[in-house]
């Protein structure tokens, strides 16, 4: 729910079913982040903004993250289930046999071969 939503239904499926690696420009083009820096100056930017949060109110920063999250918590909590459902009708069975073997093996899965009714 949360990520089709943050970056638009279409962005989503793509980067979910292709599994391609997603850069740093596109990842704040889409959403996904907020900012992005060099790598050696990543430790700087974030504890540049760590300490602009920790210099406000503990309870305020709190209650700001559940007013943020209360709107849309339903869904999320939906949507886990939605997704734990799917991970558990698909773990075990024949594709994802495959994708361990696989990563076990250190090679690319091979799909191919088997039946997707199966899968």
């Amino acid at each position: 729910y949360t990520f089709p939503a943050l970056i638009g239904r279409h962005n989503a499926t793509w980067a979910l079913m292709s599994s391609e690696w997603l850069s740093a420009q596109e990842c704040l083009e889409m959403g996904i982040t907020w900012k992005v820096c060099e790598p050696d100056q990543l430790m700087e930017e974030t504890m540049k903004h760590a300490r602009v949060l920790a210099s406000k109110s503990i309870s305020s920063l709190v209650e700001s993250k559940k007013t943020i999250m209360a709107a849309i918590k339903p869904q999320i909590d939906a949507a886990r289930d939605r997704e734990n459902a799917a991970f558990a009708y698909l773990m075990g069975r024949p594709a994802n046999m495959e994708a361990m073997v696989a990563l076990a093996e250190r090679r690319q899965p091979d799909f191919a071969a088997i039946d997707m009714a199966d899968s």
